[in-house]
């Protein structure tokens, strides 16, 4: 009955969310960043923005450090040379999502700095990441801290440093279609997070494991293709409800349970 109702509750939030992008996708921008326009800077349009605004960033490469601090929906547009790139030039992170409703569509993300930073860092709820590039950041590429009921889809997510995805103290949160590989460390880390969903991910190539359950439960853990990794799944201290079946390919070992 609790992983009914468990698996239930994901699939309205995954509802819920996509619909949320869908209706982004069909309005115009309220704000247009581009290298040679009014805004030439994503935080200059984020601060004069107000909740439920759509700012439509241009391709190009925009050096900075973003801070979405309001409801509104952040949409890269490829306008002839790919998506537009967010580049921290290794220093800090390079985009924060600090408050809770937003949606961060179709973006590269770029040279985030080393520990504690990420490419991507979320400390709020119910927001959607999708259709990202997360690359080349010296530590994480997503990192969700505190954050629950997160959706996470479509994204290419690797070379970081360390974990392509950390979630931490993070609950019931989506992770679906996203490729994650040659990262430094893990593909996916949940610790002392519960009731995520993991579904028809990629982890190949990556360090140690493909995804680590580090004090983590009931986690729906299926469908994903895990090949090429030193561990397939390694669960440390976490329960195995909701855990297969997946794929595994060329792993060095394919499941570990530790405690």
């Amino acid at each position: 009955m609790f992983k009914n109702h468990t698996c239930n509750r994901i699939a309205g939030i995954c509802l819920l969310l996509t619909s949320f992008l869908l209706v982004g996708f069909a309005q115009e921008a309220d704000f247009v960043v581009s290298p040679d326009g009014e805004y030439t800077s994503i935080q200059a349009a984020i601060d004069v923005a107000i909740t439920g605004d759509i700012i439509e960033v241009q391709s190009g490469i925009y050096e900075e450090n973003v801070d979405v601090n309001k409801s509104i929906t952040l949409r890269g547009a490829d306008t002839g040379s790919w998506k537009p790139v967010v580049d921290a030039k290794g220093n800090g992170t390079a985009i924060t999502i600090s408050t809770s409703g937003a949606v961060l569509e179709n973006f590269c993300v770029v040279n985030a700095g080393k520990y504690p930073d990420a490419g991507i860092k979320v400390t709020s709820d119910k927001n959607v990441i999708s259709n990202c590039n997360v690359w080349n950041n010296g530590h994480w590429g997503i990192y969700l801290k505190g954050a629950d009921e997160n959706l996470v889809t479509g994204c290419l997510i690797s070379t970081n440093g360390d974990d392509g995805i950390l979630v931490y103290s993070s609950n019931e949160n989506v992770f679906r279609y996203n490729i994650i590989s040659n990262n430094g460390d893990d593909g996916i880390q949940l610790l002392e997070s519960d009731q995520n969903s993991l579904v028809s991910n990629s982890a190949d190539v990556n360090m140690d494991s493909g995804i680590f359950l580090d004090q983590s439960q009931i986690n729906l853990v299926r469908g994903n293709a895990i090949t090429n990794n030193m561990f397939g799944i390694r669960l440390l201290n976490s329960s195995t409800e909701g855990v297969g079946p997946n794929l595994f390919v060329n792993n060095t070992q394919d499941a570990r349970a530790e405690s």
